[in-house]
């Protein structure tokens, strides 16, 4: 078994994309998806590896970039004017705490009004499922927003930013058999 501790929009828009063909592949590994917005600590042993957003500083997990994972403003179409632009007065979706301090949120209240913030979550795959209910737009990650089949990039489509991801996992549990398989 190995344990992999990453926010749950990346373990449902990319990681379970993958995991049956892993799966298939190498059949005495079990996947154990362990989806939480807070950042579990390796050297308490609460996850074999942790898949974040953000580079980690700090600790004595070996780190290593995964890649860039490009985010945009999703809405469903009714929301959309022709040119691809956002209506007025369009109803938003916002990040609550503990994830007020995301970027994406930060984005938000520098771009939005908070009069058109008409709820906000605390949970990344909440936000997901609120924007896919076409309850308001919202900042999504494209791995996330290209996948739904009612939501649609707004304006030309090109992501307003990007964040690194980061693999990170320590000395002593990278060398398990298993674990290298899953890194690999």
């Amino acid at each position: 078994s190995v344990r992999i501790s990453a926010v749950s929009t990346f373990i449902t828009g990319f990681l379970n994309r993958h995991a049956a063909k892993f799966l298939s592949e190498n059949p005495d590994i079990r996947l154990d998806f362990v989806g939480e917005e807070r950042n579990a600590v390796l050297e308490r042993r609460e996850a074999d590896m942790a898949i974040r957003h953000m580079r980690p500083v700090g600790g004595q997990a070996r780190v290593r970039k995964l890649g860039d994972l490009a985010t945009t403003v999703y809405a469903a179409p009714h929301f959309i004017q022709r040119n691809g632009a956002l209506k007025p007065d369009v109803p938003w979706v916002g990040f609550s705490r503990p994830l007020d301090f995301l970027p994406e949120q930060q984005w938000i209240e520098a771009n939005v009004a908070p009069k058109h913030v008409v709820v906000t979550l605390a949970s990344s795959a909440t936000y997901a499922d609120t924007v896919t209910r076409e309850i308001g737009a919202g900042m999504l990650s494209c791995m996330v927003g290209d996948q739904r089949a009612n939501l649609q990039r707004v304006n030309s489509g090109v992501p307003v930013m990007h964040r690194e991801s980061w693999l990170m996992v320590l000395d002593d549990t990278r060398q398990r058999p298993a674990v290298r398989t899953v890194m690999n």
